[in-house]
């Protein structure tokens, strides 16, 4: 059985919370002015705080894209939810492109309600239906009839998981790579071609449409690449070379650490 408070647990032991303890319909009287955002409960009956993802793609120095994505946990009180709280100008990330925006109601660590929608308007939170989120992220499967159904027209690439699913094949012969499925949703990070953990390992992470490769580089010239080195920074590691065995270390980058060897 999925445990569905393990990917809000993860998720919330990263954020770095902004002291943003916003009431209902708070006018923004302090040093945050408010933005045009507000979320608002529709059939939420208990919630005790509220938890905002929210992303924007930016330009980056090599003239590609990328994705900056902020958390933020607000206290929030059904009623609060209900008549709307409005959220300060600091939840939301810089830049001029649009945000989006993904708020999980929480009563006492458990997923209550989600809410997904652009940042410039209104963002309603619904009662939160496990059967659209398999793997426990708190991000719905759009695939799945009736899951995003009252998301606005055009919206459904920028919130649909496009790894619900919690079985993800590991390959023969194995590596060191992650896949998991609770961390590969529309709000992951941008895959990146420098990133061992990511590149190349069959999964779309950041959910934009396929995986990307890693980088032709082979920083450590031991004569493994980095589509296939664990460490690019040791010559000692990599996918081919020798398990050396009682140095808490996985050499041979295949996911395992001292395993057995000859």
């Amino acid at each position: 059985m999925i445990d569905r408070r393990k990917g809000i647990r993860a998720a919330l032991g990263a954020i770095a919370l902004a002291g943003l303890l916003l009431g209902g319909c708070d006018d923004g009287g302090g040093s945050s002015a408010p933005t045009g955002l507000r979320i608002q409960g529709d059939g939420v009956a208990e919630v005790d705080q509220l938890r905002l993802v929210i992303k924007r793609s930016v330009a980056a120095d090599t003239g590609s894209s990328g994705r900056v994505v902020t958390e933020n946990l607000l206290a929030a009180s059904p009623a609060e939810l209900t008549a709307g709280i409005r959220v300060p100008a600091a939840a939301l990330p810089a830049g001029d492109g649009p945000a989006f925006v993904h708020a999980v109601a929480l009563a006492g660590g458990q997923v209550v309600g989600i809410g997904d929608g652009s940042a410039d308007g209104l963002v309603t939170v619904y009662a939160y239906n496990a059967a659209c989120d398999a793997d426990g992220d708190t991000y719905l499967d759009c695939d799945r009839p009736g899951c995003c159904d009252r998301l606005a027209g055009g919206l459904t690439g920028e919130f649909s998981d496009c790894h619900d699913d919690p079985a993800i094949a590991a390959p023969s012969p194995p590596d060191a790579k992650r896949r998991q499925a609770d961390l590969a949703h529309p709000f992951a990070p941008r895959e990146r071609g420098d990133d061992y953990a990511t590149c190349s390992n069959g999964v779309d992470d950041d959910c934009l449409g396929g995986d990307r490769v890693c980088d032709a580089v082979d920083a450590d010239q031991d004569g493994v690449p980095l589509a296939s080195d664990c460490d690019d920074a040791n010559p000692a590691r990599g996918a081919g070379l020798p398990e050396l065995g009682g140095n808490g270390v996985d050499d041979d980058c295949d996911g395992q650490v001292d395993e057995a060897t000859d």
